[in-house]
């Protein structure tokens, strides 16, 4: 995620302590990756449990997105001599778990319901 990278790596880096202490730690989430991507873990949104609420926030999740994807392609797919990585496929025993954020989708909604006066 970092390496090789010359654009935004202070953001990238960040997204990574975020995900590592904000999420993974203070939620006590499996840190065995086997564990934390298998299909059957059930995880929170990392968007709306660790992240700001703002255009940083945004950018954290989608650098983890990245991140859990290059994770997933280089330790759980099978390579061959012809395909490079980008075009691998993982297991479907396996789950990203981070979904993309769009900036005008982002916004947070309450999950508290009002009764409405009659």
């Amino acid at each position: 995620m970092v390496k090789g990278e010359t654009k935004r790596v202070h953001g990238r880096l960040e997204a990574l302590a975020v995900f590592f202490v904000r999420y993974l730690i203070q939620q006590k989430l499996p840190l065995a990756p086997a564990v934390f991507l298998a299909r059957d873990t059930v995880l929170p949104d990392f968007y709306r449990t660790a992240c700001p609420d703002s255009g940083s926030g945004i950018e954290y999740n989608n650098y983890i997105h990245t991140f859990l994807h290059f994770v997933l392609l280089s330790e759980f797919s099978e390579a061959d001599d012809f395909s490079p990585l980008w075009s691998r496929r993982y297991s479907i025993t396996r789950c990203q778990g981070c979904p993309r954020v769009a900036y005008r989708s982002a916004t947070r909604v309450s999950i508290r319901h009002y009764p409405t006066a009659t």
